[in-house]
């Protein structure tokens, strides 16, 4: 690079490359310039290096951890739900309870045979008084048993007594009328227990 006289003082202030036998057609090879070139022009800019956070594997502690509790939780979802299952057996227990005359002494076990008993009672007491008003065809003396029968049964100690007994509760002089009936007479078991009934009241 040749300078020019005139301006030599401001040699400083460009950069002359010395051209090698690879300079064709006004291209140049991209050499990288000397350092101290580069320190004239290009000012130092620090460059941070990048930080990078490890990834954790799919294989963590925390997915094994979470198999070895997922045992746990479906057990204690378990136990809570046999405790409500509990709960409200003995809830229904207890009103049962309630229901049949005398259950508040006794033991499940013992309250739910008393239970099929008083249903069986029930069952007969009914059909005890259907049979009455079928019977007198609605006349007025089976209106008149029919209305104390309840007043009968009302008491909790009668029915106790009844459907531990395994009996209902007839009229005497429905039994008598019964047995005086020709239809019940060509019944031979009938009439039989009838007469039972008639010489143990």
């Amino acid at each position: 690079c040749q300078q020019d006289p005139k301006r030599q003082k401001n040699v400083s202030n460009y950069y002359c490359s010395n051209f090698g036998a690879n300079f064709l057609a006004g291209c140049v090879p991209n050499s990288a310039p000397s350092p101290a070139a580069t320190d004239l022009f290009l000012p130092k800019i620090p460059v941070p290096l990048p930080e990078f956070e490890p990834e954790m594997p799919t294989f963590s502690c925390e997915n094994e951890n979470a198999k070895k509790t997922s045992p746990v939780s479906v057990s204690n979802l378990q136990s809570i739900a046999a405790r409500q299952r509990r709960r409200k057996i003995t809830n229904k227990i207890q009103e049962l309870g309630k229901l049949i005359p005398g259950g508040h002494k006794m033991r499940t076990a013992e309250m739910l045979q008393a239970a099929y008993k008083y249903v069986n009672f029930l069952q007969a007491q009914v059909g005890v008084l259907e049979a009455m008003w079928s019977f007198h065809q609605g006349k007025e003396e089976a209106l008149m048993h029919s209305q104390e029968l309840p007043n009968l049964l009302i008491s909790q100690a009668i029915q106790e007594k009844l459907y531990s007994e395994e009996k209902c509760l007839i009229p005497k002089d429905f039994v008598q009328t019964l047995a005086s009936d020709y239809q019940i007479q060509s019944k031979p078991l009938i009439i039989e227990e009838i007469n039972r009934i008639l010489l143990t009241s």
